[in-house]
């Protein structure tokens, strides 16, 4: 999955149904150059967001998300 986000090289990702919150932690340690947010929702699968850090340079998150 690294690959294909570096090759597309977008701004922004949106994923869902992540299940595993330490899996996603890990994509992020892995991509320097993208923060990322990961829903709070009390569902077992939740929802991302990546997004290219030299591109974007502030989100404004609600209660239910935090950034990663």
């Amino acid at each position: 999955m690294i690959e294909v986000i570096r090759e597309i090289d977008a701004e922004i990702y949106a994923f869902q149904e992540i299940a595993d919150q330490g899996d996603f932690a890990t994509l992020l340690d892995s991509l320097d150059e993208y923060g990322g947010i990961l829903s709070d929702f009390s569902q077992q699968q939740k929802t991302a967001f990546l997004f290219k850090r030299s591109e974007i340079d502030s989100l404004k998150l609600s209660k239910n998300h935090r950034t990663i």
